[in-house]
């Protein structure tokens, strides 16, 4: 909680940022094409098989997580965590952060493109909330330039992906927030209805909580397996209203001054609203804003107030600017 608000980068600037950007979509690249051979293995006929669980010692194993399973009932096809990425939605965010990164960058078409067929074949609504509240954010912003040359190439893959299996999963995934015990539902709203009846039914809770780790009991002693507690219902249950919003206004900071408004709203809006504060899930927001934050005064985002592609000069400015830094 504390690491983000005390430590960044010496070198904020906007040279070094976009550098930075470009580094995480290559990333996303190869992680994309693991999770594209994940699947593709399995196509071919190579069962799934964790094989960093029969490699590594017991004493480096972890629990309670759902490292992969079958994209729909007794479906011979898991879903892909890349084999290295303790469960598939964190392969999903981790690969739609570098979906961003790559919008706010320019990149080719096809490096978007591959990205998306790496989330495509986690089956995890992860990777795909983070395309979408991001697409809206960057349009609020103003960065329309960055995303016109990607949506006829966007409208064309996902023509072509909804038609299958792995598309109609998605279909469903978007319209299950209404579903009692569904994904979505289980990660938004339905934690409220255990933790808000008991929080105000309680007087002296709402002003000092019900204690550390007092919202994961009551989301456990529910009898629903998957509950989540949410990151603001948690801090008002377990610590009351004043310390509560003290706690919320500290996660606040480290996203405020980002040098690409849009992914801070982006990634923020995942961990207020469907995302725990899962270690995996928590490094990608370090390593692309918080840590980067403060922008230095002056940094104008990427796209802004111009509507034309990079002019050849400023390229090859950028570029010499590029090898002198190297």
């Amino acid at each position: 909680m504390w690491f983000p608000v005390i430590f960044m980068m010496v070198d904020r600037s906007a040279l070094t940022y976009r550098r930075m950007m470009e580094a995480v979509t290559t990333v996303g690249l190869w992680l994309s094409s693991l999770s594209i051979v994940f699947l593709l293995s399995q196509l071919a006929g190579v069962a799934y098989r964790d094989w960093l669980f029969d490699i590594l010692p017991r004493s480096l194993h972890v629990e309670g997580f759902a490292i992969s399973y079958p994209i729909v009932w007794d479906s011979p096809i898991y879903k892909s965590n890349g084999w290295i990425m303790l469960e598939p939605s964190f392969m999903s965010f981790t690969l739609g952060v570098c979906f961003m990164t790559a919008l706010l960058t320019r990149a080719r078409v096809w490096k978007v493109v591959w990205l998306f067929l790496g989330i495509l074949t986690t089956v995890a609504g992860s990777g795909f909330a983070i395309i979408g509240v991001g697409v809206l954010a960057m349009l609020l912003c103003g960065q329309y330039s960055l995303l016109r040359r990607y949506v006829i190439p966007g409208v064309i893959v996902t023509a072509i992906a909804i038609p299958t299996a792995i598309g109609q999963v998605f279909v469903e995934r978007v319209t299950e927030v209404g579903e009692t015990n569904s994904s979505a539902a289980m990660r938004s709203f339905e934690p409220y209805l255990y933790l808000v009846p008991r929080w105000i039914h309680e007087p002296w809770s709402v002003w000092v909580g019900f204690g550390a780790g007092s919202s994961r009991q009551a989301v456990e002693g529910s009898g629903t397996d998957g509950l989540i507690a949410p990151m603001v219902g948690k801090v008002f249950y377990e610590y009351g209203f004043f310390a509560g919003a003290a706690l919320l206004a500290l996660a606040v900071v480290p996203f405020m001054r980002a040098h690409e408004r849009a992914l801070a709203a982006t990634l923020l809006a995942q961990f207020f609203l469907l995302q725990p504060p899962a270690q995996p899930i928590i490094v990608p927001a370090f390593i692309v804003v918080t840590l980067w934050s403060p922008a230095p005064w002056g940094y104008q985002e990427a796209g802004t107030g111009d509507d034309e592609e990079e002019p050849p000069d400023r390229r090859r400015k950028r570029r010499h600017l590029t090898r002198q830094a190297d």
